[in-house]
Formats: structure tokens, C-alpha cells, sequence
């Protein structure tokens, strides 16, 4: 399984051009930054910063308010454009796309061939994915949205680069999170490690799993 996560997709569905000062792009809702480009970034521009600090910071910010409608339309054309790597594509919104190709790799001369096609595809349409390939949908998922790329086409390295991950990658609400917090758990391995029949008492069987 392959998985592309779109960060900038808030930015990369406006499809923007560079502000004429060269102080970078970003999307706000209602006065806050939720993301900005490279160049925002290195000008001191956050997610959750108040535009008009923001603007402070970097008074050539070119700044456009959020449309999550474009970013739907953006990842569903992306969906399409990923069939031309396999016919499996899956759409995890808001920003993500994960693609079953253990059936289409040898047509590509394997899976990092293909991936390394796809990825140079999406740099041609504009796109900057973090992206990982692993046995499961959901692991390949996990790893994409910690930035952790790489190729983990084998249990041991899956087991170890998924036990490495920080609790903090899966969509879990705020009241479990301060849960497992409690446990003294910040890796995914210190929770695999816990008894998993309190946690399913804890946490519920649907977490567990």
C-alpha cells in the first residue's frame, strides 16, 4: 500500500503564484494562519498565528482564505490521476490518497519504480506529498502523516518504524489522547506493550483494534 499525504493542499488547491516580495504564500480562516509555504515558514509564519502578526512578520505574504471545497474537488482530481499508477485508490480525506499497487508493480520494474513515478509525477503537477508504502492500508497511512518515507516492505522494519511513531499520529479525540497520556505512553510501541485487556476496558475494543 502506498500512501500520498497532501499538507499543502490547503495552498496547493488555490494554486497561487509567489507574492511579488518573495515573503512566501499562506491560507488563513477567520485572522488565523493554517498553513503557510516554505518561504512563510522561514519568515516566522505558524499555523494558529493571527494574520495580523503573521503580516508583520512577513509584509509580502500573499495570503488567501481557506476553500475546502477546492480542496476536495484538488484530491478527488488527484484520485483520478493516480489510476494511471493502479486501478485501487482509495480517498481518506481531507488530504490523502492511499493506492493498493502490490498488483501493478512489476509493470513499473517494482514498487519503487512506481513510486518514485509518482512522486515525480505529482512535483510535475505542482503537488509536494509526504508519502510512505507498507503491508497495510492503514500503517502506510500512519507513516505518510508523520513524514516518515520510506519503502517498509518488510515486517520487522513496518513493526519497528510503526512502534516508533508518536501517539499523537492517529485521529484519536482529545479524551483519549489525555488517556493514554495518563499511561505514560508517547510512542505507539509503549502502547502496543500495554496489557491489551485494560485497554479495550479503558479505551474501547474499536482503538484496540
Amino acid at each position: 500500500w502506498f500512501a500520498l499525504h497532501f499538507p499543502l493542499l490547503p495552498l496547493e488547491a488555490l494554486a497561487s503564484g509567489p507574492s511579488s516580495e518573495g515573503s512566501g504564500r499562506a491560507v488563513a480562516v477567520r485572522g488565523r494562519i493554517v498553513i503557510g509555504d516554505p518561504l512563510a515558514a522561514a519568515a516566522g509564519v505558524t499555523p494558529g498565528q493571527r494574520l495580523s502578526t503573521a503580516l508583520g512578520l512577513a509584509p509580502g505574504l500573499l495570503v488567501r482564505e481557506r476553500d475546502p471545497g477546492r480542496e476536495q474537488v484538488a484530491l478527488a482530481h488527484l484520485a483520478c490521476w493516480a489510476g494511471r499508477f493502479t486501478p485501487h485508490v482509495c480517498l481518506a480525506p481531507p488530504a490523502t490518497l492511499v493506492l493498493e499497487i502490490d498488483g501493478c508493480r512489476r509493470l513499473f520494474g517494482g514498487a519503487e519504480a512506481l513510486i518514485d513515478a509518482a512522486l515525480g509525477s505529482c512535483r510535475e503537477l505542482g503537488y509536494a506529498p509526504r508519502w510512505a508504502a507498507a503491508p497495510t492500508p492503514l500503517g502506510a497511512t500512519w507513516l505518510a502523516w508523520s513524514d516518515g518515507a520510506g519503502l517498509y516492505d518488510d515486517r520487522v522494519g513496518f513493526d519497528a518504524a510503526l512502534a516508533a511513531l508518536p501517539c499523537t499520529i492517529p485521529v484519536w479525540s482529545a479524551e483519549v489522547s489525555a488517556r493514554i497520556q495518563s499511561f505514560g505512553a508517547r510512542r505507539l510501541g509503549d502502547l502496543r506493550r500495554l496489557p491489551a485487556a485494560g485497554l479495550r476496558r479503558r479505551l474501547g475494543s474499536a482503538l484496540v483494534d
